[in-house]
């Protein structure tokens, strides 16, 4: 989803975004520092974890405490032969997107083992994925029915483990320190049969004499819930109506009465995400109360937009009815782009017309530091950081968010707004459409956005029916706009079959987002002509794909050669029918250079170069 870039908070805060529309909430987490080294896991906490034959305690299969390695603190948990140390999830998930993420440690000539089971019942479990670290650096994962796929790993340090669970598309992918090494319809399982569409549960095994497996910071995380707090991207409510109005448990105006002349309306002529945003326009004074924090660190954040020649203005109030008013910061979005951020002085900034942009506030009411943070790339700027409490001379305390239209000129949207104790996140990229043609053996994908934020660009992913999804082509972005992008990929040469293609949308900061499936049926008319085509992509790493068309049935060899004239990889030596081919190379095992491939037939044969770039 997840991919991270971070920026620091001057003096505490360290906020990560993502492509997600809030941070992910954590289920479990557990880093085994609370326990006693040399004793086991289940054991000492019998109520989160359990072994393969549901008894802690049990000397085979619980493991102990390790302080031996340890990624965080002082502990560890230690997996060695005959282990099997379970995290039950208790009810098994059957819908929504969870990410399992722990740290690995294996010494040299040591291997370990792992396994994501959709149910656990002893014998009778269903296991979902397969993960082998075996002793050398190289690791397996199990897909049912299929060649196991490979990775690398490296022994003697920390590797985080993430498998992203999708229930609601069916997918599970395994990353290995940020890299997807494996991805698969989650129900085809790691064994025979298929699975359910369920997640239930981890084990931990160990699985030969060889096995020493350390893992750390073990967590459980839904990746679609909400953090705890408030959010309102404000769709829910009917345009043209006024907000408090619909909703007067969760907004209220200065004066307390709803449906009132203070009370913002709700509009549709603007709108972040979705279809709706608020307007505050003169004389509205839109309030959103906090319940008087006073302990913690508290983030508020919003998408603003303001047409040109218009205004805008907010604040942060530490003081509110029932409490004495006090102004704990102002924020003035001046006609023309100038701002003005008012708290113990004031500093100016500038601010874009007609363009989305996000405000955060950050308030870390234990040490006093407060920050103001704006703009639309990732990372946003830090605009101004001072005392809360501007050296005690006001209370505390966050009581209140009022949004005023103060003059004339004022026309502001808000959306997407949140204030809670996790950090917000920026949306980078909202995608509107996406679709197929296909004409004789070429798929063209088109696909709109309506905004952009952070987007380096697209990777293009295409699988079989029966297949994993592999990346076919890249296609730039355009970073940070609020205007509506077009974009086009056309995938050449294809085979006749069934296909399913699908997005990966990349920030500059490595952090991504899937986007749907769609699926096509290709069907190909046979071509006039031999042909071999330009690789593509070129320069290349590791994979890419070789086009090419035969006019009629022939015995087909495709070579790839270096440039002394040696064979590196044959990868076509066979009968084929008439047709055209997509064969994809993958140089991983191989340094970079310049290569040639040759395809040769009875009456046809060609050469091409290639550049492979690591």
């Amino acid at each position: 989803m997840y991919k991270l870039s971070t920026f620091l908070f001057v003096l505490f805060f360290s906020i990560t975004f993502t492509t997600q529309s809030f941070s992910q909430a954590p289920i479990f987490t557990e880093n085994f520092d609370s326990y006693i080294a040399g004793q086991q896991v289940a054991c000492q906490n019998p109520t989160f974890w359990t072994t393969w034959s549901n008894t802690p305690c049990n000397a085979t299969e619980d493991p102990v405490v390790s302080s031996t390695y340890s990624f965080s603190a002082s502990n560890s948990a230690k997996v060695l032969l005959n282990n099997d140390l379970v995290k039950d999830f208790g009810t098994a998930y059957t819908s929504g997107k969870y990410k399992i993420s722990f740290q690995v440690y294996i010494p040299a000539t040591k291997a370990g083992y792992f396994n994501t089971l959709a149910t656990f019942a002893g014998s009778t479990s269903a296991w979902a994925l397969e993960c082998y670290f075996d002793a050398g650096g190289g690791g397996r994962v199990n897909p049912n029915g299929s060649v196991p796929t490979t990775f690398s790993w490296t022994a003697d340090q920390w590797i985080l483990v993430e498998h992203i669970v999708d229930l609601d598309n069916d997918l599970g992918e395994l990353y290995v320190n940020g890299a997807l090494v494996h991805s698969q319809q989650y129900t085809i399982g790691a064994y025979t049969t298929v699975v359910p569409l369920t997640l239930d549960a981890n084990d931990f095994f160990g699985a030969t004499a060889g096995d020493e497996m350390y893992f750390d910071n073990y967590e459980l995380i839904d990746m679609l819930a909400p953090p705890p707090g408030f959010s309102d991207n404000f769709d829910s409510y009917i345009a043209g109506q006024q907000l408090a109005c619909q909703n007067p448990t969760d907004w209220t105006t200065w004066s307390n009465a709803p449906c009132g002349s203070e009370d913002a309306f709700i509009s549709s002529n603007h709108a972040f995400s979705g279809t709706n945003s608020c307007v505050i326009a003169q004389n509205n004074d839109l309030v959103k109360l906090h319940g008087s924090k006073t302990t913690g660190i508290w983030y508020t954040s919003f998408l603003v937009y303001i047409p040109t020649g218009k205004s805008g203005y907010f604040n942060q109030m530490s003081g509110f009815t029932p409490n004495a008013f006090e102004w704990a910061m102002e924020c003035y979005f001046d006609v023309g782009g100038g701002g003005r951020f008012v708290a113990d002085a004031t500093t100016n900034f500038t601010w874009l017309e007609n363009t989305w942009q996000q405000v955060i506030v950050a308030v870390d009411l234990d040490t006093h530091v407060a920050e103001f943070w704006f703009g639309t790339t990732d990372p946003l700027t830090l605009i101004y950081t001072w005392d809360w409490t501007r050296g005690g001379t006001i209370v505390n305390r966050i009581d209140a968010n009022d949004f005023f239209g103060a003059t004339v000129n004022d026309e502001m949207y808000m959306d997407n707004y949140y204030f809670g104790a996790e950090m917000p996140v920026v949306l980078p990229v909202e995608l509107s459409a996406f679709s197929a043609n296909v004409n004789n053996g070429n798929v063209v994908l088109n696909w709109t956005t309506e905004t952009e934020l952070n987007n380096q660009g697209f990777e293009i992913e295409r699988r079989s029916s029966e297949g994993q999804f592999v990346t076919i082509g890249q296609v730039q972005g355009n970073g940070t706009t609020t205007q509506r992008q077009q974009y086009s990929f056309t995938d050449a040469g294809v085979l006749e079959g069934s296909y399913y293609y699908r997005l990966k949308q990349v920030d500059f900061n490595g952090s991504y987002e899937y986007s749907n499936e769609i699926f096509v049926d290709v069907t190909v008319v046979a071509p006039l002509d031999f042909a071999l085509d330009q690789n593509y992509p070129n320069p290349f790493n590791p994979t890419t794909s070789i086009i090419f068309s035969l006019a009629e049935p022939t015995f087909v060899k495709l070579a790839v050669y270096n440039l002394l004239g040696e064979v590196v990889q044959v990868l076509k030596n066979e009968n084929m029918n008439a047709g055209s081919y997509n064969v994809t190379f993958d140089a991983a095992s191989i340094p970079s250079g310049m290569y040639l491939y040759k395809i040769e037939t009875a009456q046809f044969t060609s050469v091409r170069k290639m550049m492979l770039m690591k």
